[in-house]
């Protein structure tokens, strides 16, 4: 996913010497941290959004008694509609 999406780079689980070089990569590379920023938002917003989650009834009823416990819409306007809190 993050290699397809071009949206991070992807490091070896437990290898503390990988993480590094990527990190490394991306502080010497600011424009292309910059771009795969953007690419994982976009992508998180598609994927993963809550407007993408939430078009059918099980969520919604969710969302209402989670609503309910924390006594609180988890709902607001946003300056393109109405959508989630994020």
């Amino acid at each position: 996913m993050i290699t397809q999406n071009w949206c991070g780079i992807a490091v070896e689980p437990n290898s503390p010497h990988a993480f590094a070089l990527a990190l490394e990569k991306m502080a010497d590379n600011p424009e292309l941290a910059k771009e795969m920023g953007l690419n994982a938002r976009h992508f998180a917003e598609l994927e993963f959004g809550r407007e993408t989650r939430c078009d059918h009834r099980p969520c919604r009823w969710c969302i209402r008694i989670i609503e309910k416990a924390v006594g609180t819409s988890l709902w607001r306007v946003t300056r393109v509609g109405v959508g989630a809190v994020t």
